[in-house]
Formats: C-alpha cells, sequence, structure tokens
C-alpha cells in the first residue's frame, strides 16, 4: 500500500453565500436541493435551511432559505433518518436535544412539498435512540435501531408506527454503521459494547428483510472498533466505528476507530460474502465517527484525525489499491474527525459541512465509468410545465449510497433525480422525484421507475432530460418541454389537535397555466371523534382555506400518548378534475399544564477569573401558570466550560400543582477560566405542553479584579471570637471593596475591621454571640462588592457556636 501527496487537480471550493448558521447534517432532497440541519447545540436546532442551485446548476453559487422548523420540544444533534421513497425526511433521535445530552426519543418526518413537520412517536417502550444506526431498506422502508439495545424497528410511514424486527440479534446497537448492499440486506460492523467487551472482537452482521432476522458476517479480518485493547482496556473504550461505503465494483470500504494508534481498514466483497484487511491509516490516524463518500470515479473520499476525537484533520482518498493523503479544506484543519458531514451533489461534486458556516465543495478528479450510468428507457418526449409523469429504465439508484459516516447521519442518495437543461439558455431545472419503485443500490438491469412533477416555472422549448443517481448522469433524452395546462395543486399543513379542543391545517391552491375554476375541498379518512370544516370551502384560482378540525374529549385519555392519522385532503374542480394529497393530523391529551422561570434570561456580570472566583447562589423561580399538575423530570444546567453551576433547589421529581412553584439556585464561577463572556443555560424537562423551559445566562471573567476567603472560627455564647478575612487582587485591581455577612445565626453580630478594603489586604472579622445564641455549626456568607466594578465575590466561612461553659476549640 501506497502513501502520496494530493491527488492533482482535486479542489476544495467555498461556497460564495456561506449559510446564515452552522450547518452540521445534509441531506439532498428529491428536487435539487440541500437540506440543512443547523447546529449550534441550543433550542437553535430545531431550524432547517435549504440550499438551492443557481440556474446553472452551480451549488457553490447557490442561495440560502430557511424552511420549517421542527415540531415543538425537538432541537437535535446527531440524530438518524434519510430521504425516503416519497421525498419526505425522517429524522430520528438525537444524542443532543436543545444543547442537552439526553439521547432523545423523539422523531419528525418532513414534506418538502407542505413545508410541513410531523412528529413521530418512538417504538412503544423505546426510551432512548440518541445517535441511532440505520438504514433505509430497498423496499422503501426505514430500519431504526434502538439506542443501547439488541431490536430495531420498521417505519409504516402511512401510519407514523413502527414494527420491531431482528430480535435475534446478539450485540447491542451502539455506534454501529448500517450500509444497504446489493443483496438487499443490511451490513453492520460489531461493536461489543458493555457486558459484551471483548478486546479482539472483529464480528460482523447481516440483517435480512426477508426473515427479519441478523446472522453472521464473519470476521472483518482486522478491528475497526475502538476498543482501547492496548491502552486501557474497556473502561476507555470509545466504541467509535468509522464510516463504510459501497464503491461501485461491488466492495465495501469500512474504516476504523483506535484509540491507541492508527486505525485499520477492511474491504466486504459482497459477491463472496468475505472480509480482507485493508491498509492502516498513516500518522496514527483513524475514523471516530466521520464521513466518507464516494466520489463518480468510484474513489472513497474520507475525513480523519489522530485518536479519539482529536484534531487536526487529514482528508484522504482509497482508490481500491491505496490510501492517498489529498487536500483539506482551508477552514478545515483544526476540525475532528467526527466534525464533519459530506453529500454526493447531482453535479458530481461533493458538499461538505463541519458544524460550521464555512461550508466547502469537493471537486474530484477524473469520472464515471460508461456502464455505471443510469439508462432512460421510456419517458414522454413532450412534458407540460406543472405536469407529473413516469420515468422507467435502469440503474436509477446508482452503484453506491453516496456517502456514509458512523452510526448516526445517515446521507445516502441512492436516488433518482431528473435534470432538464434548456438547450437554448443551457439552464438548468431539477424536478421534483417521488415514489420510486425501489430505494435499493446497485439494481443491475432491473428495470426500475419513479415519477417526476415539472416546475411550474421551467422554461420551455427544446431541452435534454437526465436521470442522476449520486452525481452520475445517464446520457441525455431530447424532449420538449410546453407551457402548462391549466390546473392546480393542492398542500396542507399538519395540524395537531388536542382532546376536546380544536387545530387547523392550512390549504394551499396552487394555479398551474392560467387555471381560475372554483375548487371545492373535502376531507377523509378522519378519527372516530374528529369532525372538520373549511373556510372557505372553495378555493377559486389560487388562494389558501382554513381546514378546522375539531376533536371530543374523548379521543385521548387525560396523559394518553398523541395518536397520528393520515387524513386525505380532496379537490374537485368545476371541470370534474380531481386532486388529491395525504397529510397528517396528530391528536393529543389535554393540556398538560405550563411552567415558566421568572426570568427568561439572567446576567450574573463581572468576576475576576481566578481562583476560588464565586458568585452568590441567584434563586430561580419555577410557576405552574396552567390549571392542572405538572410533573418535573429533570432540572439541569448547559455549561459547557462548567462556569455556571447548579447548587440545589427543590425542582428535580416533583409534582407542582397549579399555581405552585419551586426554585433552583446557581452561581457563576469564572475560577481558573481565560477572561472572557462566557454562555450557558438552565434547563428543565417536565409534562408540560411547553417543555422544555430556558433561562438563558450569561457572566464575564475579567483579566483585573479581586477575590476574599476568609478563617474559620469559634465563639461561646455571651463572648465574642475572630477570625481573619484576607483579599487578593490581581490584574492592577485597587478599587474599594465593603465587607459584609449574609445567613448569620440568631443572636450572633458580625462587624470587619477595617469594613473597606483597598487592594490587596486583610480584615478581621469579630463575632459577638449573646447569651441565648444557639450551639451548632452555621454558614457564614462573607460578601465583598466593589461599587466601581460592579463586581461581588463571596465566601463561605464555618462559625461553631458554643454553649457557655464549653471548652474552646482551641483548648480541647
Amino acid at each position: 500500500m501506497l502513501w502520496a501527496n494530493a491527488a492533482i487537480g482535486q479542489t476544495w471550493t467555498p461556497l460564495t453565500n456561506p449559510p446564515p448558521i452552522p450547518i452540521g447534517y445534509i441531506a439532498l432532497a428529491t428536487d435539487g436541493t440541500v437540506l440543512a440541519h443547523a447546529e449550534t447545540f441550543s433550542g437553535t436546532d430545531s431550524q432547517w435551511y435549504k440550499l438551492t442551485p443557481d440556474i446553472h446548476g452551480s451549488y457553490v453559487n447557490g442561495t440560502w432559505s430557511q424552511i420549517a422548523s421542527m415540531p415543538s420540544g425537538y432541537a437535535p444533534v446527531d440524530f438518524g433518518g434519510g430521504v425516503l421513497a416519497d421525498g419526505k425526511l425522517i429524522v430520528e433521535g438525537g444524542e443532543y436535544n436543545f444543547g442537552q445530552d439526553v439521547e432523545t426519543n423523539r422523531g419528525a418526518i418532513y414534506d418538502p412539498v407542505a413545508d410541513t413537520w410531523t412528529a413521530v412517536s418512538p417504538p412503544a417502550g423505546w426510551a432512548e435512540l440518541g445517535d441511532t444506526s440505520g438504514a433505509i431498506l430497498a423496499n422503501g422502508t426505514y430500519l431504526m435501531a434502538e439506542q443501547a439495545a439488541f431490536d430495531s424497528a420498521l417505519f409504516d410511514e402511512k401510519n407514523l408506527s413502527w414494527t420491531v424486527t431482528g430480535t435475534n440479534k446478539p450485540d447491542y446497537n451502539v455506534e454501529e454503521n448500517w450500509l444497504l448492499l446489493p443483496n438487499k440486506k443490511v451490513l453492520n460492523v460489531e461493536t461489543y459494547w458493555y457486558d459484551r467487551y471483548n478486546a479482539t472482537g472483529t464480528g460482523s452482521e447481516l440483517y435480512d428483510p426477508a426473515t427479519g432476522l441478523w446472522s453472521n458476517a464473519g470476521s472483518t479480518v482486522v478491528q475497526l472498533w475502538d476498543s482501547a485493547a492496548n491502552c486501557g482496556g474497556a473502561s476507555k473504550a470509545s466504541y467509535e466505528v468509522g464510516p463504510m461505503v459501497l464503491r461501485p465494483d461491488g466492495t465495501v470500504f469500512a474504516t476504523g476507530s483506535n484509540s491507541c494508534g492508527a486505525g485499520h481498514t477492511a474491504i466486504y466483497h459482497v459477491a463472496k460474502g468475505i472480509w480482507t484487511a485493508g491498509p492502516d491509516f498513516p500518522n496514527g490516524l483513524n475514523i471516530a465517527d466521520g464521513p466518507a463518500a464516494v466520489e463518480t470515479n468510484g474513489n472513497v473520499l474520507m475525513m480523519a484525525s489522530p485518536g479519539i476525537y482529536q484534531s487536526p484533520t487529514t482528508f484522504l482518498e482509497w482508490n481500491g489499491s491505496n490510501l492517498t493523503v489529498v487536500p483539506t479544506p482551508s477552514t478545515a484543519s483544526n476540525d475532528s474527525s467526527f466534525y464533519g458531514a459530506m453529500l454526493v451533489l447531482p453535479n458530481g461534486q461533493i458538499l461538505f459541512s463541519d458544524i460550521s458556516q464555512n461550508l466547502q465543495v469537493w471537486t474530484p478528479a477524473g469520472t464515471y465509468r460508461e456502464d455505471w450510468r443510469p439508462t432512460i428507457h421510456h419517458v414522454s418526449d413532450s412534458l407540460a410545465a406543472g405536469g407529473t409523469y413516469r420515468i422507467s429504465g435502469t440503474q436509477f439508484n446508482g452503484l453506491t449510497e453516496g456517502a456514509g459516516y458512523g452510526d448516526d447521519q445517515q446521507m445516502a442518495t441512492n436516488y433518482p433525480l431528473v435534470r432538464i437543461v434548456n438547450a437554448a439558455t443551457g439552464h438548468v431545472f431539477y424536478c421534483r422525484t417521488h415514489d420510486h419503485s425501489t430505494m435499493g443500490v446497485a439494481t443491475g438491469k432491473a428495470i426500475v421507475s419513479t415519477y417526476f412533477d415539472v416546475p411550474a416555472d421551467i422554461e420551455t422549448g427544446a431541452s435534454k432530460l437526465y436521470v442522476v443517481a449520486n452525481g452520475i448522469p445517464s446520457r441525455g433524452v431530447a424532449i420538449t418541454v410546453d407551457a402548462a395546462a391549466p390546473g392546480y395543486s393542492l398542500t396542507a399543513t399538519t395540524a395537531t389537535v388536542a382532546a376536546g379542543g380544536t387545530g387547523t391545517s392550512t390549504i394551499t391552491q396552487t394555479a398551474i397555466g392560467g387555471f381560475d375554476s372554483a375548487v371545492t375541498l373535502s376531507v377523509s379518512g378522519l378519527p372516530a371523534g374528529v369532525t372538520a370544516s373549511f373556510n372557505p370551502a372553495a378555493i377559486i384560482g389560487k388562494g389558501t382555506s382554513t381546514l378546522t378540525f375539531t376533536a371530543a374529549s374523548t379521543v385521548i385519555a387525560p396523559g394518553g400518548s398523541p395518536k397520528t392519522y393520515p387524513v386525505t385532503l380532496t379537490g374537485i374542480s368545476a371541470h370534474g378534475k380531481e386532486k388529491c394529497t395525504t397529510f397528517y393530523l396528530t391528536l393529543v391529551a389535554a393540556p398538560a399544564g405550563s411552567l415558566s422561570w421568572n426570568a427568561t434570561s439572567y446576567n450574573f456580570g463581572t468576576l475576576v477569573s481566578g481562583p476560588n472566583s464565586y458568585t452568590a447562589n441567584v434563586q430561580f423561580t419555577l410557576t405552574n401558570t396552567g390549571n392542572v399538575p405538572v410533573t418535573i423530570n429533570d432540572v439541569s444546567v448547559n455549561s459547557p466550560g462548567g462556569e455556571f453551576v447548579l447548587n440545589g433547589g427543590g425542582c428535580p421529581g416533583t409534582t407542582l400543582a397549579a399555581g405552585s412553584q419551586c426554585v433552583a439556585y446557581v452561581y457563576f464561577s469564572p475560577s481558573n477560566q481565560s477572561p472572557g463572556t462566557f454562555t450557558g443555560s438552565l434547563v428543565v424537562t417536565d409534562s408540560a405542553t411547553n417543555s422544555p423551559q430556558t433561562v438563558a445566562l450569561i457572566g464575564t471573567g475579567s483579566a483585573s479584579g479581586f477575590n476574599i476567603s476568609a478563617d474559620n472560627a469559634s465563639v461561646t455564647a455571651g463572648s465574642t471570637g475572630s477570625a481573619t478575612l484576607t483579599q487578593i487582587t490581581q490584574g492592577g485591581f485597587n478599587a474599594p471593596v465593603t465587607l459584609s455577612a449574609d445567613y448569620v445565626p440568631a443572636g450572633v453580630t458580625v462587624t470587619f475591621n477595617p469594613s473597606t478594603l483597598t487592594g490587596a489586604g486583610t480584615s478581621t472579622i469579630t463575632y459577638t454571640a449573646s447569651s441565648t445564641a444557639a450551639p451548632g455549626a452555621y454558614g457564614v456568607l462573607l460578601s465583598g462588592t466593589s461599587a466601581a466594578s460592579g463586581e461581588t465575590q463571596v465566601f463561605t466561612a464555618t462559625l461553631n457556636v458554643q454553649a457557655s461553659g464549653s471548652p474552646s476549640a482551641s483548648h480541647p
């Protein structure tokens, strides 16, 4: 195996128009746009954006627009999912939700036509999905793993429900990469988590959709998962594994992770069902989660880094014989491999994101073989703008899945896109494809098909039509695009209705080709106990109507789980032209209360960034503002550097009655941090409809300032005792600091001499206890406040009050 420098002509190009927010996961919509997920580890992670190529088909010069955000309560990072056969995007789980490491079991499905998300409940009893493994099977069904368990589940898209499968799996679903093969089976590499730990394990498995069972796929020969066998064992293992991708030659290139040295690679020969060892990564590199993508020339582009979650990053290319180092994006050199995501674009380039706004496009050298192309057998040679057509042929799904990652972030593109290029202008238009006959890979000579919607605004005239799979186009077919025939289309937004309440869906009618007739609306498939009405009941030409659903109080029991139903919207024009579309109606239990913090944000002010630098506890009050009890599951502080600390309170595990309250205490400490501004959040999760509730936290660490400390003291009732308070300064701080004390026990007074310190120095604390002061040990909160800087430092000293006649602490 050889190591080489960057391949000639292989280049990275930054996007001309960066996205407005850091981007992580990316997926290819079937209309040629890129769906991009905001990744900020905050509530903003509910946001999604769309990259639309320019009129020449350039993604580098494309433009961004925001699309619908995810359902309430769902803002995940590191999730499973992918684009389904009807063009919808399924997203499941998330290692993080609202920036919290919670292994969420939430999910949602996105309809790009209606631009709406619909919540998807997890399989019954599944508490965690997290960074779930998964794959879209050849029949179009999404297969998903139960995190940290053994079972899998198949998604019923029509009913938004699940069927458990793969119950014989011998190892846990943790960090595994699942890959669809040409034989319709799913390959994975075992990771030997928890009580299955085997320091030298090299197992792999195959899931067979025909039986719903897993079977042994043989040894990978070299270890691909990180066992840390030679540098700490099970307690140090990350269990991570790198991506594996199917290449056009029928081999799977699988990459490994290794805490102790260079990662290994292995090749699975699909036709023979055997593994052979590949080359180790150079220079201690490996991929502990990270992306890889198959270029149109058949080579594999991948992102590696040293150790586990370390930097800098190195990009490499595998051509079936050699691993070659290639250029790294100019803005990604300090990344670790797990930052990255890759997506094969319809023009043969590869889009790269790394949890930043610095997206870049890779242009590979070389090209595809002629026999890798899709072939078109039948399509109408006369198309109308706004029309829907069927197209058939071979290899519409390509020879690979396109891109892969480790366990989560499935970014497969093994589905057909239809591109039309106008002969006169050269302008590029993508049609939205949907209802593919297969979601398989390397389908050979089998005749496959899909449907495509011609854009209503497409340029008319002589054109060429191409089917594109994983960036490889078919040969062009000559067609003529005509002006749109009069007609219309309907879309409907997702609706949610609480038991005993109402909810709405917005119906949008788009007129095509000058259509101006009235369309009468109706809806069918309503669940029992739900009625519906339209306002207006008909739309003339283009316009909207509000569809209102009314649900009986009995449709969902109090506290019951939501139920989602597919309902069908039908429009019939005055000329008898009928259009139908299906959307989702979700029924939920009556509102379960609402909680509110007493603040949406809090600024702790400025403290010196030095040792033992703390603010006093700040009390935050949580109130049940609803009319039913709310159960509080968890209260936590999100603080990346540990500057904000949750210091008790009575909220977690309690049930708040309507109108009642509980409190949480948080303090700010920039101790041993570099000066700067720090942000975090106080988050509560609960059964309320508006869960989670968040308080934004901010505090500033200064290079100049002071802090205080003090000795503990003892005092006998009826007498006095003393201790020394010491103030230290840094950064030239020399402003007056006023001293005070709080939480002093009854019968005790506190004085300071001096009561104000300027610069470094000491003050004598005198405790005077009356004869009635109760014996005991007390925490006295000592404070120093600088009016000049606004800074307050605190220190808790212990005061022991002894009964009169008791022995002194210093005279046992």
